[in-house]
């Protein structure tokens, strides 16, 4: 009792003890999520201030590098602050920085980050170039803008000399000025192109030097004024000042092809941004190239900022993501924990005196079951333990089922051996009888084999002529399904070659009808040129009316009419081409025509020849089935021969096998009736209540 007691008590302890350790360890992880989330927060803060900062600094590099690839000096200090800051942020969101006590970013990250990196080192590659050709872009630009300040001049003088020129001037000196005026404006189309990058700046530049070349031999020839006066006061004025711009320009041009070399590496930054960023940006648009470089970093440096302001506050231990909430739930569970320990102890020591009560009720009721059951182990039957509401009470009920469950096995021992012996008689009377017959059986089976080896011996010669026949009828099949294919593949041979030579006659046709559409057109050839040779003639007498001012139109004029009069013989020449092919298209087609006929009629012989052999083929699948029925029918009758002796073999071991079973059951039944004797001693010694006694009594008698 005071055993139980105890046990019972340090179970309530050990339940306490295990609490309290519970309660401990969830306060710890507790605080330790706590501080952890903390300080992932205050890192998380400072990754988010520097990828905040590096989307400003990514449009200010962007801002930057256009300003400065237009010359603009300042441009170039903000853009290399911009490109110092934006490495070093690089850097402390990839390695972190000791002096802010701050780690590397997550791994989760750290591919995002290094993409980052990567469209940083192009974008920065491009942005060193044009910081270290910054003289270079500044002189550039320079002289692009001395020039662009000149041509309003240039083309203003040119304007007028071209006027003036136009209103006392001849034909070709007209011209002349007009062609001046036309290349003042390509100075100014091709100067915007200088710093554009690429072959844009070469081109550029190479149209610029032959400009002004052309310009410079335009003024040293037709357009020379020296010596020339019947050019007005003012138009030589104006020659004078495009002479005089053009020399300017001319020495600017010198200055730009001799710094060629150094300008082409600085101009061609933003053009390989374009190249990299967007294959599908032209290659002279200097503002969306840096914009579009730009893009890709300013997207990656998007998902960042995303990144650490969704994950600030959430850590995660072996795998598993802690929210910041779960630290509130740790807590809840601990106070709860705690409640359970004292509640515990509470109610420990409530329950000791209950427990004490209960063991002494327990002790008395075993005691009392174990003087009721003690003649069981002596054999007595009779015996029944009293039920009550204690702890006994279960186990003296399973005891008196027990007792009376073997009440009745004792009893049925006792009718089951009366039963058994008088069935033991019985048996050796039948098993004199079965053998007698056994005998008889084993002679009638032998007798029966003997007449079923000859009969499996004629089938099995059946079954080899039924063999020898069906390899004749198969051979004969396999022959005319060999033609049947022979013939079904000429057939298909001719269908595709009337179908190549139908397809061949349509092309010829269509080649007939092309050759008529040509020649419509050549008649509309025709047309044109009696056309033109009329009109060149008109034009012809209307220059020689002109005069001298209309000898220049009349040789344009006579070149016209000697094209018109060479079409005329050209297109003769190709309709008298095109009407041999119209020929030879028409009797190709009728041969064509004539070869389908053919390709047809001898189709349908081989398709005739082809149903031939199928009915030849169907026969002999008739024969080469019923041949293979013939001789499959006598290996089954010949197996079943084979089978019906070896069952007649089978039913005359297992007769003898049978004989022999009877004779050890009889032998079996003498001894199982001297068993039941002395099992019938063995029961007498268990004792009954009365009523079970006197019929066990009956039973003996």
């Amino acid at each position: 009792m005071i055993n139980s007691a105890g046990l019972l008590s340090r179970r309530k302890l050990d339940l306490g003890t295990l609490l309290s350790l519970s309660l401990l360890a969830i306060l710890a992880l507790a605080l330790f999520i706590f501080f952890r989330q903390e300080t992932q927060k205050a890192d998380y803060k400072k990754y988010l201030s520097a990828a905040n900062e590096q989307h400003v600094l990514v449009q200010q590099i962007d801002k930057y590098a256009v300003e400065s690839g237009s010359g603009i000096e300042s441009s170039f200090v903000k853009l290399r602050e911009a490109r110092n800051r934006m490495a070093e942020l690089s850097g402390v969101l990839v390695n972190g920085d000791e002096s802010l006590s701050l780690p590397p970013s997550p791994a989760k990250i750290q591919p995002k980050l290094k993409e980052m990196e990567q469209a940083w080192e192009a974008v920065n590659a491009h942005v060193n170039s044009i910081l270290s050709s910054q003289s270079v872009i500044v002189r550039a630009d320079r002289i692009v803008s001395d020039i662009t300040e000149q041509l309003p001049a240039m083309h203003e003088a040119a304007e007028a000399a071209a006027k003036s020129m136009a209103e006392t001037g001849k034909g070709m000196q007209v011209y002349y000025a007009t062609r001046q005026l036309y290349l003042v404006q390509q100075i100014e189309t091709n100067l915007h192109r200088v710093l554009e990058g690429g072959p844009t700046t070469v081109l550029a530049l190479d149209h610029l030097s032959q400009i002004t070349d052309e310009m410079a031999e335009l003024e040293q020839g037709p357009l020379n004024i020296v010596g020339k006066t019947r050019f007005s006061d003012e138009t030589v004025a104006n020659l004078q000042e495009v002479a005089k711009q053009l020399d300017s320009i001319s020495r600017y041009r010198d200055e730009l092809l001799s710094m060629v070399v150094e300008l082409l590496p600085a101009v061609n930054a933003l053009g390989r941004v374009e190249q990299e960023a967007d294959g599908e940006l032209r290659q002279n648009d200097a503002t969306a190239v840096m914009s579009v470089a730009v893009d890709n970093m300013a997207a990656i440096d998007t998902e960042l900022v995303e990144f650490y302001r969704d994950n600030a506050g959430v850590i995660e231990l072996a795998g598993v993501r802690i929210a910041p909430l779960i630290v509130w739930g740790l807590f809840i569970v601990a106070a709860l924990l705690l409640l359970a320990v004292v509640y515990l102890f509470v109610s420990q020591r409530s329950n000791a005196s209950r427990v004490v009560n209960e063991n002494e009720r327990n002790q008395a009721a075993i005691r009392k079951l174990l003087r009721e059951i003690s003649g069981l182990g002596d054999g007595d039957l009779s015996i029944e333990a009293t039920v009550s509401d204690d702890i006994t009470g279960a186990i003296a009920d399973s005891i008196n089922m027990a007792v009376e469950s073997m009440r009745e096995v004792v009893t049925s021992i006792n009718r089951t051996s009366v039963n058994v012996s008088e069935a033991a008689k019985k048996s050796q009377y039948l098993t004199s009888e079965l053998t007698g017959a056994a005998r008889s059986q084993v002679r009638d089976v032998s007798a029966a084999s003997k007449t079923s080896q000859k009969m499996l011996e004629a089938l099995e010669e059946m079954a080899e002529k039924a063999k020898d026949l069906s390899q004749v009828t198969v051979h004969n099949y396999e022959l005319a399904a060999q033609g049947g294919r022979a013939v079904n593949q000429n057939v298909e041979a001719m269908g595709d070659l009337r179908e190549q030579i139908q397809g061949t006659s349509k092309r010829i046709k269509r080649l007939g009808e092309s050759s008529q559409e040509i020649g419509s057109i050549i008649g509309l050839i025709n047309g044109i040129t009696d056309q033109t040779n009329i009109l060149a003639m008109n034009a012809s007498m209307q220059a020689a009316n002109a005069g001298e001012a209309g000898r220049g139109f009349s040789l344009v004029a006579d070149e016209l009419q000697r094209l018109a009069e060479r079409s005329g013989r050209a297109t003769k020449q190709i309709e008298s081409l095109i009407s041999a092919i119209q020929a030879d298209t028409s009797e190709a087609v009728s041969s064509m025509e004539s070869s389908i006929t053919t390709v047809l009629n001898g189709a349908r012989q081989a398709e005739h020849a082809g149903d031939v052999l199928a009915k030849i083929e169907t026969v002999s699948r008739k024969v080469t089935d019923s041949s293979k029925e013939m001789s499959t029918s006598a290996e089954m009758q010949s197996l079943k021969a084979t089978g019906v002796r070896e069952t007649l073999q089978a039913v005359r071991e297992v007769t003898e096998k049978m004989a022999n079973n009877i004779k050890l059951t009889n032998q079996g039944a003498v001894f199982l009736a001297r068993n039941v004797l002395e099992l019938r001693k063995s029961v007498a010694e268990f004792t009954l209540p009365e009523q079970d006694q006197v019929e066990q009594d009956k039973h003996k008698v």
